[in-house]
């Protein structure tokens, strides 16, 4: 599978989507089925189990759920990283993404989502179904678990 990641610039005082990496990772699948492949993709190439502050990362998916870009949405600390439905959108918009699954870990080694988490989980997929871009998860990753909010029915699953 081929991985590009992407960072938001400004240009002339408009949000472009720039190119920072491509890598190719042949033994990874390009789809995203289960909250599985997504674990396997935040620990395999993110390394977020690894990382000693929160950050938080997008997947941008096509219609099949094949990955089109991964684009980080914000660097937190140890405990907290914000972010609102306009960065996530604005960059979703951008890459032209149809499906979305957010990815964060939680240094604490704890998976289990905060009260912060499931709200602005639940703010971020109401925002979507106004712009036409699903989240289809939420996952959180810690070093020895890991933590669907699909999975877990906080967010609103499609018929």
């Amino acid at each position: 599978m081929r991985v590009n990641r992407y960072k938001t610039k400004l240009k002339d005082s408009k949000a472009i989507l720039v190119k920072e990496s491509t890598t190719n990772y042949p033994e990874m699948k390009n789809k995203f089925r289960y909250a599985s492949d997504v674990v396997c993709f935040a620990k395999g190439y993110l390394k977020l189990h690894e990382e000693s502050e929160e950050y938080i990362y997008m997947l941008c998916l096509d219609t099949r759920c094949r990955l089109t870009a991964v684009v980080e949405i914000s660097h937190g600390s140890v405990d907290v990283s914000v972010i609102s439905p306009r960065e996530v959108y604005q960059k979703a918009l951008l890459a032209n993404a149809v499906n979305i699954i957010l990815i964060h870990n939680h240094p604490s080694g704890d998976s289990e989502p905060s009260s912060n988490d499931i709200a602005t989980t639940k703010r971020i997929e109401e925002t979507g179904t106004l712009v036409g871009i699903h989240l289809l998860d939420h996952v959180i990753v810690a070093e020895e678990n890991c933590y669907s909010v699909c999975t877990n029915s906080y967010i609103r699953e499609e018929n």
